[in-house]
Formats: C-alpha cells, structure tokens, sequence
C-alpha cells in the first residue's frame, strides 16, 4: 500500500489488480464478473455499512485490462476490511446462477443499447479490430455471451481478483497497512459484518 498524508475531510482509498487482456478466453467471463462485484461492491459498501456514498467497481478494459476500486470513505479500514470479506465469500462460494444469467442479460441489453446507429455499428466493428484483432468479435459477442456458464464467470473473478496494489490519501494514521495485503481466512467469514 501507497500511502500519501493529507488534511481532508475523508479519505481516498483505490485499489488496482490485473484483469485479462482482450481476445484471452476468459475475457468475456471476467468482463461479467466484475459487474456482478460492482453490484455488491455497492451493496455491502454503502447500503449495508454506509462507508461511502459511492463505492466503485469496474474492469477498466483496453490493450492493457485492470481492475479497479475505488471508495471516499472516513473509515478506510472498516472498508478495506468488508471488501476482503466481500472478495473472499465470493471466492468461497462463487456468484449464483441468477446472478450470472441476469447480469448477461443486462450486459447484453446494454451492448443492443449502444448498436442503435450505424455510427456506432461502425466504430464497434473498429474497436473490436483495434483491440482484439478480430472485427468479427463485434458480430459474435451476443452469442459469446450468452454461452458463458457459472464455472467460467467465477473461475475468471477466481483467477484475476488478487495481489491488489492499494493507494491511499488521507489520515495515515486511520489504516493498518496490514489490513491492505489481500488474501483469504482475514477474520471472521462472511461478507459485510
């Protein structure tokens, strides 16, 4: 963890981990996944614990795919640690079936959203290219989608939500670096005590 002393109101705390580069298998699957987290990342930061107003969680995709969260809260370590609880029940018992099979139909209806116009067609067909080397990813992303299983969304979260670097501006002395090393078995279970 990176820590940098500032006089504020609350505290900045942002962490960053890999996530699979475009055209790697599991691409798709981590893409799913990490908008499943970002649900519950909301879930369990603000509505259950109300440590920040807005919590975020997203994979930032490019030719070099992380990702990322990000939180302002005034307790950074009671984040950090229903986060490392959050991170690791998932790791224990995965994301549901609904779950995934709700957040492929949400991903896809958003994808439909941003194909309205043949501008946009066009620059998918370009971006797909750019990034990924195969225009015709534009053309299958619907069925890639629709054909990933439960195994493979958790198997991506599994395999990718890890060895977070973790920055952090505020009150030094209101975290436990400790606290900012991921791992599992970190308390005392479940997600949002």
């Amino acid at each position: 963890m990176a820590a940098e002393k500032r006089d504020l109101a609350t505290n900045y705390v942002e962490g960053i981990t890999s996530g699979p580069n475009p055209g790697m298998e599991d691409y798709n699957a981590f893409n799913v996944a990490m908008r499943i987290f970002g649900d519950r990342h909301f879930l369990y930061i603000r509505t259950k614990n109300g440590l920040s107003y807005a919590p975020q969680s997203w994979f930032s995709s490019g030719s070099t795919s992380v990702a990322k969260f990000s939180v302002s809260t005034t307790q950074p370590d009671k984040y950090i640690d229903v986060f490392s609880k959050l991170v690791d029940t998932i790791k224990q018992t995965g994301f549901t079936k609904e779950e995934v099979e709700n957040m492929k139909v949400t991903y896809l209806t958003g994808f439909y959203y941003r194909q309205e116009t043949n501008n946009a067609q066009a620059a998918s067909l370009v971006a797909n290219e750019v990034l990924f080397n195969n225009w015709h990813r534009a053309m299958t992303l619907v069925s890639d989608v629709k054909k990933l299983s439960v195994t493979e969304v958790n198997n991506a979260f599994n395999k990718y939500i890890g060895n977070i670097v973790w920055v952090y501006q505020g009150d030094p002395a209101k975290v436990t670096a400790q606290n900012y090393i991921n791992g599992l078995n970190r308390g005392d279970g479940g997600a949002g005590q």
